[in-house]
């Protein structure tokens, strides 16, 4: 990623879990917990969560193994050091101990081919200055038969759109007053420009199999599925 993408999310490090709550209006709690169903239904037990921002994945990862009784260690990876000292303050109160986060470039991972069983990601295919070296990477660091789930916002590609693009463009401007108003202007433009269609053609390319997009809420969010 971009310097300025590490400047933008090292400035807002401290409200990003407050401030995607209140956009997505609670629903991105649900939207976590439906990739962390997503990264266990394979057998393996190696989880990476990437751009894992305040650890918001990993976390919801663990909670719900610990409901089905699964054993998993999760590896959460950032470049932004300010959003890990967020993400690992939360696991230290939590009492969280299968979860590690560690400074690391999704673009450029240090981990060794077919390592994870599942990779997870979440609102950041949009950031990435690749999105073919995102996929490329994780399908290389990925085990075969394992899994991805990258979740993401983007428009929902219905007659509805207008309301979204009303909600996005009346409500982010508040929001960005109050936070950073650079740093939400450029994270409501990323989220209008993406193209969910062609994320998934890419992750096909990458050499995924089974991929597909599935909606979440409408399609305000939605996860890109696949296996190696």
């Amino acid at each position: 990623m971009s310097e300025e993408n590490r400047r933008i999310f090292s400035k807002i490090a401290k409200n990003y879990d407050a401030v995607n709550t209140i956009i997505s209006m609670g629903m991105d709690k649900d939207w976590r917990k439906r990739v962390a169903e997503l990264s266990l239904e394979g057998k393996g037990s190696m989880i990476l969560d990437a751009a894992t921002g305040t650890a918001e994945i990993p976390i919801a990862i663990s909670k719900k193994a610990d409901e089905k009784h699964i054993k998993v260690r999760i590896t959460g990876i950032d470049f932004t050091n300010g959003m890990l000292e967020v993400g690992r303050k939360k696991i230290k109160e939590l009492g969280i101990g299968n979860v590690k986060l560690q400074n690391g470039d999704a673009l450029r991972m240090k981990f060794k081919s077919n390592t994870f069983d599942s990779i997870t990601s979440g609102f950041a295919l949009r950031n990435f200055d690749s999105l073919d070296k995102f996929f490329k990477e994780s399908y290389r660091v990925l085990k075969p038969g394992g899994r991805i789930a990258f979740l993401d916002a983007g428009k929902p590609g219905t007659k509805f759109d207008f309301v979204y693009w009303f909600y996005y463009n009346t409500f982010f401007p508040l929001v960005g007053m109050i936070y950073s108003r650079h740093a939400y202007s450029w994270l409501r433009s990323s989220v209008w420009r993406f193209d969910k269609s062609r994320a998934a053609e890419l992750a096909r390319k990458a050499g995924f199999k089974e991929v597909s997009i599935e909606n979440l809420s409408g399609g305000v969010a939605f996860i890109i599925k696949g296996r190696k």
